[in-house]
């Protein structure tokens, strides 16, 4: 099964960063489904920089006529970019319709994202393709943006 990248990643740039900061800061991946994806594959979205916990996430989809798949949105198990096969959550959330023919937009609704603690290492916050792909249009734009703060007291 193969495992997939957003552009961002593949072209490896670097993670924004706010060290010390207290803003929240916006970390974009963009990526555009390719011939082939099936059920249970992951695409790599954005990193989410060591020390930095999540606060949200927003994913938007195009308007793909006749598309019809559900994504979850999750934490990808082993370090951000790693192209070794990676397992991931749904903490952000699961099961969710996309494509359905119309342009979307879908948020974290699960708590568990924003409970996320933080970690010494780079991790990778993605999509999987999950549920029955009955269509997935080749060439639908996927944009996410993951907002995240640096981690305060350990939280």
């Amino acid at each position: 099964m193969a495992q997939y990248q957003s552009k961002q990643i593949a072209n490896n740039e670097a993670l924004v960063s706010a060290d010390g900061a207290t803003e929240v800061i916006a970390i974009i991946g963009d990526f555009t489904t390719v011939t082939g994806m099936v059920t249970g594959e992951i695409i790599e979205m954005c990193g989410l920089p060591a020390g930095y916990v999540p606060v949200d996430v927003v994913v938007a989809f195009d308007a793909s006529a006749g598309a019809a798949f559900t994504t979850d949105c999750g934490v990808l198990s082993g370090d951000y970019g790693s192209t070794a096969v990676r397992t991931m959550g749904n903490e952000g959330f699961a099961a969710n319709s996309a494509g359905q023919g119309a342009a979307g937009l879908v948020r974290a609704v699960k708590p568990g994202l924003a409970q996320l603690a933080p970690a010494d290492n780079d991790r990778g916050i993605g999509l999987k393709i999950v549920g029955t792909l009955t269509t997935l249009v080749v060439g639908t734009n996927i944009r996410m943006t993951l907002l995240a703060r640096a981690a305060r007291n350990g939280v």
